[in-house]
């Protein structure tokens, strides 16, 4: 149906009301080597860092990659070391595996591991292709701690700690590594929280549906896992489009808790939308969008998108849950959809065909 468009005022806001979206691309990313250590690493593999300043809650991303056998290292993100420290990891690609010190779980393609400051995590490669891992680190409103920025090995206690996982892994039948000695005279059962996952396959999506009033021009599935185990991550997505099809242009207002998002491209080609500009999106290119930011994402590509979705809050609650609502039933998203195609239209960007200005 066509959507009409009466804008008799000034459509334009300032950055400070709608702030700009940031985008990391992948091929400005410079890799690093995550080298082996003592504490479960058994190769030399590369990670490539995200870095996102504008962001509140979002304080590190990770993109890592594990060859055929490779493990990382185990780490647990003490508190008394590193403060509270949340991860959340989505599998892009691959078959690997989930070791805790208390059980393994094989990984398929887009499964979720969520990880609580204190559970005991590692992840190896038990595939023949390449394992591809994406993650995320949230302190909420804190400081990340410089140790977090440290390899696990150069921790403090990270020897004593790896000892004590390795001997609670002993007392469960569950296979060690070379290098571990036996020497931990402690408890190893000390109470930690457990990583929880959550398999891809077994989730059912949300289908949410068409609606050119606030943009959306196909009905699309989403897979959305809510992160009750977690404090300040709220909620992950993956998102699957097929060829020309868009999701709403939305803004997740302070009513929302306030929320951040950021979209990771799994696999595909992406068009960003915005109110300020448009960017193309390739694989592994990341997108932030803090409170308040309109943004829209399409499929660019001949092939189907599939896109990594995270949305944090801060620990804060939110007036509804945005699983439970179309976008155009949110409050106040029919009229920011109206200012901001009236605001592209000023600034000579494209709006879609169904649209019409008075």
């Amino acid at each position: 149906m066509p959507v009409e468009i009466d804008s008799d005022g000034d459509p334009f806001r300032s950055t400070g009301e709608r702030p700009e979206a940031s985008v990391v691309r992948f091929d400005d990313t410079e890799p690093s080597t995550r080298h082996a250590s003592a504490v479960g690493c058994n190769f030399d593999h590369l990670v490539w860092e995200y870095e996102l300043p504008a962001s509140r809650w979002f304080d590190r991303g990770r993109l890592r990659r594990l060859d055929p056998g490779e493990y990382t290292d185990f780490q647990s993100h003490r508190a008394d070391v590193e403060g509270p420290v949340e991860r959340v990891v989505r599998v892009v690609s691959g078959r690997g595996v989930l070791r805790t010190e208390r059980r393994d779980e094989p990984l398929e393609r887009f499964d979720l591991v969520t990880v609580p400051t204190g559970a005991a995590s590692q992840f190896g490669n038990t595939g023949t292709e390449e394992l591809w891992l994406a993650s995320w680190l949230s302190v909420g409103d804190d400081d990340l701690d410089e140790a977090s920025t440290l390899e696990p090995a150069a921790r403090t206690g990270a020897r004593e700690e790896y000892e004590r996982i390795m001997t609670a892994r002993t007392a469960e039948g569950l296979q060690t590594a070379p290098g571990y000695t036996g020497d931990y005279e402690g408890d190893p059962d000390e109470g930690r929280p457990e990583p929880t996952v959550t398999r891809f396959e077994e989730s059912m999506p949300k289908v949410f549906h068409e609606a050119p009033e606030v943009g959306c021009n196909a009905d699309r599935p989403d897979w959305i896992t809510t992160t009750e185990d977690l404090e300040w991550f709220s909620d992950s997505v993956v998102m699957r489009m097929e060829p020309g099809a868009y999701t709403s242009l939305h803004t997740h207002f302070d009513n929302e808790g306030p929320h951040e998002e950021i979209y990771w491209v799994l696999s595909g080609e992406a068009r960003l939308v915005t109110e300020y500009r448009d960017e193309r999106m390739r694989q592994f290119d990341c997108a932030l969008f803090p409170t308040n930011t309109p943004h829209s994402i399409g499929n660019f590509g001949v092939e189907t998108l599939w896109i990594g979705a995270w949305g944090a809050r801060g620990g804060r609650e939110g007036e509804f849950e945005l699983d439970d609502l179309e976008v155009s039933e949110r409050p106040g998203q029919t009229e920011e959809y109206e200012r901001v195609m009236a605001a592209r239209k000023k600034r000579g960007l494209s709006t879609p065909a169904w649209v019409a200005f008075d």
